[in-house]
């Protein structure tokens, strides 16, 4: 396992409908069609998972819905119904709770404009600091460290 020195923490971005399957399925992805992300986390990093719809073709949510540290093994292919799918085993935190990015927005440090806040959270994902992820995590845990 990774020492908290050595650790590194991610904003996975997903709508809500896939962040449910990989908690189901004791995965992280970071990204489809190649495994760069997936290649990049080792076990013990820690990812947050940034939704900003519900589904593919559902409504707007723009919440972090959960939380998973990163497992040993290396990147497989996750046999689901799009085609190459990588991700790696997981950890999920079970009691998470749903969180608006609103309430985080003035507080989160890799948002540096809080009014063009969605420019920071383009693509599969992107690394943050320790003490973003640790905000985030009490936020989604109550107040309990994640």
């Amino acid at each position: 396992m990774t020492s908290v020195a050595d650790r590194s923490y991610f904003v996975g971005l997903a709508d809500r409908f896939h962040v449910d399957m990989m908690r189901s399925d004791g995965v992280v992805v970071l990204g489809i069609r190649n495994d760069a992300g997936v290649r990049r986390v080792k076990p013990g990093d820690r990812v947050a998972y940034y939704s900003p719809k519900e589904a593919p073709d559902g409504p707007p949510l723009r919440a972090f819905t959960g939380l998973a540290e990163v497992a040993g093994g290396g990147p497989f292919m996750w046999p689901k119904d799009e085609p190459e799918i990588w991700a790696r085993r997981a950890d999920w935190l079970e009691h998470a709770v749903d969180v608006p990015i609103r309430v985080l927005l003035e507080s989160l440090e890799f948002i540096r404009n809080p009014k063009n806040w969605g420019f920071y959270l383009r693509g599969s994902y992107r690394e943050i600091g320790g003490g973003d992820h640790a905000l985030i995590s009490r936020a989604m845990m109550g107040g309990a460290d994640g």
